[in-house]
């Protein structure tokens, strides 16, 4: 992932959380600076540090159409001189996450409306299903080995 749009973060922050709930995963996860295809290690010029939305840092104009709120971060590091950008979205908890009102999936690599998978949205919408499972981990277990974070 090598976007920078402020909308299409948000949609796949929904399609994290989401995912992640209905596989019973703790966390979902996007990356910016590895190439999709050959998953090379080519750098990103985002900083969602310095990004924003207007006149609002990104990470707090992303919260707000966030429903229910969905907590994510995003972890940078600078390597050889390339920066990479992982971001790490908590899995849904007691029901499905929507951004500006429209719950997202992940299907493989693809993002997609949730409502497009009515089996997956079914699936969601039983909390003893989706969210009792999810397997409990530490946050940032991936990040501190990716990018290792105290």
């Amino acid at each position: 992932m090598d976007n920078d749009k402020p909308a299409l973060i948000g949609e796949y922050i929904s399609a994290l959380a989401n995912a992640a709930a209905l596989a019973g995963k703790a966390h979902g996860y996007a990356v910016w600076g590895v190439e999709d295809e050959t998953h090379a290690l080519v750098g990103t010029r985002f900083s969602p540090r310095t990004a924003r939305k207007g006149n609002e840092p990104l990470e707090t104009w992303l919260s707000r159409p966030l429903v229910p709120q969905a907590a994510f971060r995003f972890h940078e590091l600078q390597q050889d001189d390339k920066r990479f950008v992982l971001l790490e979205v908590d899995g849904a908890t007691h029901r499905p996450v929507s951004f500006q009102g429209t719950e997202f999936i992940r299907i493989g690599s693809a993002k997609r409306k949730l409502k497009g998978f009515p089996e997956k949205e079914r699936a969601l919408g039983k909390p003893s299903a989706a969210f009792a499972s999810r397997k409990a981990s530490p946050p940032s277990t991936l990040a501190a080995r990716m990018f290792s974070l105290r």
